[in-house]
């Protein structure tokens, strides 16, 4: 069995096993939206831990707006490990299409889908 070594926890996102940035220009501006993308294993519930809602999550970096666009990309009931197929998409986030990115954005527990 793997051991996962977690990053710092993100808001009440806990046991965070990824954490990136991603930045897209926007077009005909000088403008860039960032975005934190970070898997996690467990949700502090005001200090309940729930394994069980647990993924990937995106969240909106711009400026005194910090919102989340979506999370439990890839939920799954396997306990403080992320599984195969939640890092290869974390993998695939980081590097896909901007219009696969918004694909992504509108899966999981989306704010806006």
């Amino acid at each position: 069995m793997t051991t996962t070594k977690f990053l710092p926890n993100v808001g009440q996102f806990s046991f965070v096993w990824g954490d990136v940035i991603r930045s897209f220009k926007v077009p005909g501006t000088r403008k860039v939206r960032k975005f934190r993308i970070f898997g996690y294993c467990a949700y502090n519930a005001g200090g309940a831990f729930m394994p069980e809602s647990n993924g990937i999550a995106i969240v909106s970096e711009k400026r005194g707006d910090k919102h989340v666009i979506t999370d439990q990309i890839l939920r799954s009931n396997k306990y403080m490990e992320p599984t195969v197929d939640q890092k290869a998409e974390f993998a695939r986030l980081m590097t896909c299409t901007e219009v696969e990115f918004k694909a992504a954005c509108l899966s999981g527990n989306s704010r806006y889908a």
